[in-house]
């Protein structure tokens, strides 16, 4: 059997059923859970490493920029050569948790870690709520579902270019200008809901078609991409509140 995903993260990668070694919700979580693991680890070593005193724009420019280009990267190679998925995505969970901990670092200096473990509690709170939203078919995944949260990304990021352009043009002034700007996170947090939603449906396709176990890594990185994104929306939105207090 052969099938494709419709996740944009998944959409490169061909599935090819293999009952005799075929891939398990075990074996998904297993692998989410080191990436976690990693990226969590990569995270407290660059906070606790990064020295203020010392930044220069290159020592910036590293994590803020060159770290989530080369994390895109890595999704985009883990599905075009599938044999090595595995290398990839440890390789994204590397990358991403050299940026996620420089913005951590960057956030906690503002306000505070209470406003960090508001966005972990949030990003775990959310990914557990829709594990069990889809656990109880609360919400159909049907193609109608996709088709709108597809739409809704692309118009997301084209409302976000266009409210940037004439924010830093100074057609929008200061104080109306958060307030889209929260309203555009809030919406963002809402969509990565959706698509964590999507995710796990996609992963029950996946596994009871009997996708092959190789494939449980593009699963999981799949699922990773999406928590990172839920994590630095809350983060920004947290950074945005209590910045008003």
């Amino acid at each position: 059997m052969r099938f494709r995903g419709e996740n944009p993260v998944y959409s490169r990668v061909e599935y090819r059923a293999d009952l005799s070694d075929s891939a398990t919700y075990k074996g998904v979580a297993s692998k989410t859970l080191l990436m976690l693991l990693i990226t969590t680890l990569i995270a407290i070593y660059t906070m606790t490493s990064t020295n203020f005193d010392n930044l220069s724009f290159t020592s910036i420019l590293g994590p803020l920029i060159v770290a989530p280009i080369l994390g895109y990267i890595m999704v985009i190679m883990a599905h075009k050569q599938e044999h090595l998925s595995f290398m990839y995505a440890l390789l994204y969970a590397i990358f991403e948790g050299v940026f996620l901990g420089f913005i951590t670092l960057l956030v906690s200096l503002e306000v505070g870690n209470v406003g960090i473990s508001y966005a972990l509690l949030g990003t775990f709170g959310t990914m557990f709520g829709m594990l069990l939203v889809h656990m109880t078919g609360l919400i159909e995944v049907g193609h109608g579902f996709k088709s709108f949260i597809f739409s809704a990304l692309i118009s997301l990021i084209v409302v976000s270019l266009v409210f940037y352009f004439f924010f830093y043009a100074g057609a929008v002034s200061a104080q109306y200008g958060m307030g889209i700007y929260a309203t555009i996170i809030i919406v963002s947090i809402a969509l990565s809901a959706a698509y964590l939603l999507y995710d796990f449906n996609r992963i029950s396709e996946y596994v009871n078609a009997g996708a092959s176990r190789s494939h449980e890594w593009s699963l999981s990185l799949g699922l990773m991409v999406t928590l990172v994104w839920l994590y630095v929306d809350l983060l920004r939105l947290v950074y945005v509140i209590m910045r008003k207090r």
